[in-house]
């Protein structure tokens, strides 16, 4: 009975090398598709949890003139290099259900921290609003929730009705605020940002602004 010569084998070899790699490449798209899919909902899932936050926030938040809470804030840094996002008072607590001021307000701080891979930490501070407290009673209350580890970027905007700013200290609300969040790939170096366009209940709504609204960009 009659082999197959040398180039035969040879030519059979190479097609099932070929046919090896074209199966390869197919189940390394797929395994990449699946992953880049979870971390997309993933993804999905923490804006999902900061825009709510945020929102049950402005929906809660009071100026300065109502109660004689302190200043809205934006923009600012902190004595820790934290970047202060928005810091608003608020009749919002999901984490002082059991302790309650006497004033019923909260003091909410969003803070952008330095991480050490050279990302960002997102964080939520929290603290009974108490004017007979002094700074380290109110130190004491204080609670705080890492909303977001490993984030690319924040970029948190407020408009006063004429136009849009990232640094905000005034006595009033701002009559809406918007709230990029945008997180790393894969692929490595892209990153999937999610957008938000919240506002607060307590404005009046007479200057018109851009409606609440959630979206995702890539």
């Amino acid at each position: 009975m009659k082999g197959l010569t040398l180039v035969e084998q040879v030519c059979a070899l190479a097609i099932s090398a070929l046919v090896l790699a074209t199966v390869l490449a197919v189940m390394h798209t797929t395994v990449s598709g699946m992953a880049g899919g979870r971390d997309r909902e993933r993804h999905a899932r923490i804006a999902y949890g900061v825009f709510r936050m945020v929102r049950a926030d402005l929906r809660g938040a009071v100026g300065s003139g109502e109660g004689h809470a302190p200043p809205v804030i934006a923009g600012e840094t902190t004595e820790q290099d934290d970047r202060i996002l928005l810091s608003l008072t608020t009749t919002h607590s999901p984490g002082h259900r059991t302790a309650r001021p006497l004033a019923g307000l909260y003091t909410v701080t969003y803070l952008l921290r330095p991480a050490e891979t050279g990302l960002h930490d997102l964080l939520r501070r929290e603290e009974p609003y108490e004017p007979r407290w002094d700074d380290e009673q109110a130190a004491d209350a204080a609670r705080e929730e890492a909303l977001a580890r490993g984030v690319a970027k924040v970029e948190c905007r407020l408009y006063d009705g004429e136009g849009w700013s990232d640094e905000w200290s005034s006595e009033h609300l701002p009559l809406a605020v918007e709230l990029r969040l945008a997180l790393p790939g894969p692929p490595e170096g892209q990153e999937h940002t999610h957008r938000a366009v919240m506002r607060p209940l307590a404005e009046p709504t007479s200057h018109p602004f851009p409606a609440d609204r959630t979206s995702e960009e890539e």
